[in-house]
Protein backbone atom coordinates (compact mmCIF):
# COMPACT_ATOMS: atom_id res chain seq x y z
CA UNK A 1 0.00 0.00 0.00
CA UNK A 2 2.55 2.31 1.10
CA UNK A 3 4.33 1.89 -2.81
CA UNK A 4 1.16 2.46 -4.23
CA UNK A 5 0.51 5.80 -2.17
CA UNK A 6 3.64 7.30 -3.03
CA UNK A 7 3.44 6.02 -7.36
CA UNK A 8 0.22 7.80 -7.45
CA UNK A 9 0.96 10.91 -5.12
CA UNK A 10 4.01 11.29 -7.24
CA UNK A 11 1.51 11.08 -10.38
CA UNK A 12 -0.89 13.18 -9.27
CA UNK A 13 2.14 16.30 -7.96
CA UNK A 14 3.21 15.98 -11.60
CA UNK A 15 -0.41 15.92 -12.98
CA UNK A 16 -3.01 16.86 -10.88
CA UNK A 17 -4.86 18.56 -13.64
CA UNK A 18 -5.84 14.82 -14.42
CA UNK A 19 -8.97 13.18 -13.36
CA UNK A 20 -7.69 10.16 -14.15
CA UNK A 21 -4.67 10.87 -12.38
CA UNK A 22 -6.87 12.10 -9.04
CA UNK A 23 -9.28 9.08 -9.40
CA UNK A 24 -6.66 6.54 -8.85
CA UNK A 25 -4.73 8.72 -5.76
CA UNK A 26 -7.85 9.49 -4.18
CA UNK A 27 -9.07 5.71 -4.56
CA UNK A 28 -5.55 4.48 -2.98
CA UNK A 29 -5.70 7.32 -0.05
CA UNK A 30 -9.40 6.21 0.42
CA UNK A 31 -8.60 2.20 0.72
CA UNK A 32 -5.41 2.74 2.76
CA UNK A 33 -7.31 5.00 5.41
CA UNK A 34 -6.93 8.68 4.29
CA UNK A 35 -10.34 9.23 3.16
CA UNK A 36 -10.24 13.24 4.58
CA UNK A 37 -6.99 13.92 2.23
CA UNK A 38 -9.47 11.87 -0.87
CA UNK A 39 -11.75 14.10 -0.45
CA UNK A 40 -9.57 16.82 -1.10
CA UNK A 41 -8.13 15.39 -4.06
CA UNK A 42 -11.52 14.82 -6.10
CA UNK A 43 -13.30 17.72 -4.82
CA UNK A 44 -12.59 19.93 -7.55
CA UNK A 45 -14.34 17.28 -9.92
CA UNK A 46 -17.35 17.23 -8.46
CA UNK A 47 -20.09 20.27 -8.07
CA UNK A 48 -23.30 19.83 -5.51
CA UNK A 49 -25.65 22.80 -5.88
CA UNK A 50 -29.10 23.29 -4.49
CA UNK A 51 -31.32 24.05 -6.39
CA UNK A 52 -34.87 25.25 -5.59
CA UNK A 53 -34.87 22.71 -3.17
CA UNK A 54 -33.17 20.11 -5.19
CA UNK A 55 -29.70 18.79 -5.12
CA UNK A 56 -27.87 18.87 -8.50
CA UNK A 57 -24.80 16.74 -8.32
CA UNK A 58 -21.94 17.02 -11.49
CA UNK A 59 -19.46 15.29 -11.57
CA UNK A 60 -16.39 14.68 -14.40
CA UNK A 61 -17.42 11.02 -14.49
CA UNK A 62 -19.68 8.29 -13.21
CA UNK A 63 -16.31 7.04 -11.77
CA UNK A 64 -15.00 9.79 -9.78
CA UNK A 65 -19.20 10.41 -8.67
CA UNK A 66 -19.01 6.89 -7.70
CA UNK A 67 -15.75 7.23 -5.77
CA UNK A 68 -16.47 10.26 -3.80
CA UNK A 69 -19.79 8.60 -2.53
CA UNK A 70 -17.66 5.54 -1.42
CA UNK A 71 -15.22 8.44 -0.03
CA UNK A 72 -18.25 10.38 2.04
CA UNK A 73 -19.12 6.63 3.30
CA UNK A 74 -15.69 6.20 4.99
CA UNK A 75 -15.90 9.35 6.13
CA UNK A 76 -19.30 8.73 7.56
CA UNK A 77 -21.26 11.47 5.76
CA UNK A 78 -24.36 8.83 5.22
CA UNK A 79 -26.84 11.40 3.37
CA UNK A 80 -24.15 13.29 1.57
CA UNK A 81 -23.18 9.38 -0.12
CA UNK A 82 -26.53 8.56 -0.67
CA UNK A 83 -27.48 11.83 -2.56
CA UNK A 84 -24.06 11.38 -4.46
CA UNK A 85 -25.25 7.39 -5.69
CA UNK A 86 -28.63 8.57 -6.24
CA UNK A 87 -27.33 11.12 -8.89
CA UNK A 88 -25.09 8.34 -10.18
CA UNK A 89 -28.31 5.84 -10.57
CA UNK A 90 -29.91 8.60 -12.77
CA UNK A 91 -26.47 9.09 -14.69
CA UNK A 92 -26.75 7.78 -18.02
CA UNK A 93 -23.21 7.57 -18.90
CA UNK A 94 -22.33 4.45 -17.24
CA UNK A 95 -25.37 2.20 -15.90
CA UNK A 96 -23.44 -0.58 -15.63
CA UNK A 97 -22.17 1.36 -12.00
CA UNK A 98 -25.75 0.93 -10.76
CA UNK A 99 -24.87 -2.44 -8.90
CA UNK A 100 -22.11 -0.68 -7.32
CA UNK A 101 -23.90 2.10 -6.49
CA UNK A 102 -26.68 -0.09 -4.74
CA UNK A 103 -24.39 -2.12 -2.66
CA UNK A 104 -23.26 1.23 -1.49
CA UNK A 105 -26.53 2.67 -0.80
CA UNK A 106 -27.44 -0.83 0.96
CA UNK A 107 -23.63 0.10 3.33
CA UNK A 108 -24.69 3.23 3.97
CA UNK A 109 -28.28 2.66 4.94
CA UNK A 110 -27.08 -0.30 7.51
CA UNK A 111 -24.59 2.49 8.85
CA UNK A 112 -27.70 4.36 9.95
CA UNK A 113 -29.60 1.01 10.93
CA UNK A 114 -31.87 0.73 8.21
CA UNK A 115 -31.62 -2.61 7.62
CA UNK A 116 -34.94 -3.85 6.10
CA UNK A 117 -34.28 -0.72 3.43
CA UNK A 118 -30.84 -1.61 3.14
CA UNK A 119 -31.57 -5.40 2.28
CA UNK A 120 -33.85 -4.08 -0.62
CA UNK A 121 -30.62 -2.27 -2.03
CA UNK A 122 -28.42 -5.41 -1.71
CA UNK A 123 -30.61 -7.34 -3.82
CA UNK A 124 -30.98 -4.99 -6.47
CA UNK A 125 -27.21 -5.20 -6.53
CA UNK A 126 -26.86 -8.62 -6.45
CA UNK A 127 -29.47 -9.24 -9.35
CA UNK A 128 -27.34 -6.47 -11.77
CA UNK A 129 -23.72 -7.78 -10.49
CA UNK A 130 -21.64 -8.56 -13.39
CA UNK A 131 -19.02 -11.33 -11.87
CA UNK A 132 -19.23 -13.07 -8.55
CA UNK A 133 -21.06 -10.68 -6.24
CA UNK A 134 -18.73 -11.69 -3.07
CA UNK A 135 -18.63 -8.30 -1.48
CA UNK A 136 -22.21 -7.61 -1.74
CA UNK A 137 -23.27 -11.52 -0.51
CA UNK A 138 -21.09 -10.63 2.62
CA UNK A 139 -22.54 -7.02 2.99
CA UNK A 140 -26.20 -8.68 3.24
CA UNK A 141 -24.98 -11.32 5.26
CA UNK A 142 -24.27 -9.50 8.03
CA UNK A 143 -27.27 -7.31 7.02
CA UNK A 144 -29.55 -10.51 7.59
CA UNK A 145 -27.68 -11.05 10.89
CA UNK A 146 -28.40 -7.60 12.05
CA UNK A 147 -32.00 -8.91 11.52
CA UNK A 148 -31.84 -11.85 13.33
CA UNK A 149 -31.90 -13.90 10.14
CA UNK A 150 -28.86 -16.19 11.28
CA UNK A 151 -29.42 -19.09 9.03
CA UNK A 152 -29.86 -16.62 5.74
CA UNK A 153 -26.65 -14.98 6.93
CA UNK A 154 -24.46 -18.45 7.40
CA UNK A 155 -26.14 -19.53 4.19
CA UNK A 156 -25.14 -16.79 2.06
CA UNK A 157 -21.49 -16.38 3.67
CA UNK A 158 -21.10 -19.77 3.16
CA UNK A 159 -22.18 -19.32 -0.63
CA UNK A 160 -19.54 -16.45 -0.78
CA UNK A 161 -16.59 -18.84 0.56
CA UNK A 162 -17.12 -20.86 -2.32
CA UNK A 163 -16.75 -18.50 -4.66
CA UNK A 164 -14.01 -16.99 -2.83
CA UNK A 165 -12.26 -19.96 -0.57
CA UNK A 166 -8.67 -17.50 0.65
CA UNK A 167 -11.70 -14.78 1.84
CA UNK A 168 -10.06 -14.43 5.42
CA UNK A 169 -12.68 -11.40 5.67
CA UNK A 170 -15.86 -13.92 4.71
CA UNK A 171 -14.12 -16.60 7.21
CA UNK A 172 -14.27 -14.11 9.91
CA UNK A 173 -17.77 -13.26 9.27
CA UNK A 174 -19.17 -17.00 9.53
CA UNK A 175 -17.38 -17.39 12.85
CA UNK A 176 -18.94 -13.83 13.81
CA UNK A 177 -22.28 -14.70 12.81
CA UNK A 178 -22.13 -18.16 14.49
CA UNK A 179 -20.75 -16.38 17.53
CA UNK A 180 -23.83 -13.59 17.57
CA UNK A 181 -26.05 -16.06 16.94
CA UNK A 182 -24.83 -18.72 19.94
CA UNK A 183 -24.97 -15.27 21.95
CA UNK A 184 -28.89 -14.15 21.47
CA UNK A 185 -30.09 -17.91 21.58
CA UNK A 186 -27.85 -18.07 25.28
CA UNK A 187 -30.04 -14.55 26.15
CA UNK A 188 -33.43 -15.86 25.29
CA UNK A 189 -35.45 -16.79 27.82
CA UNK A 190 -36.71 -20.83 27.59
CA UNK A 191 -40.38 -20.94 26.07
CA UNK A 192 -42.63 -21.06 27.83
CA UNK A 193 -45.02 -24.57 28.90
CA UNK A 194 -47.92 -25.67 26.96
Amino acid sequence: PNAAIKHYEKLYTLDGENPATALNYATVLRQTGNPARAAIVLAPYINIKEIRNDIVVEAESPDILLEFAAIKLALGEYEEAETLLQALLTDTRAPELAPQAHNLIGVSLDARGKHREAEAYYEKAMDTWQGAPVNVMNNLALNLAQQGYFDESLNLLRQALVMEPESEKIAANIDFVRNLQSSVQRTMPPPSPK
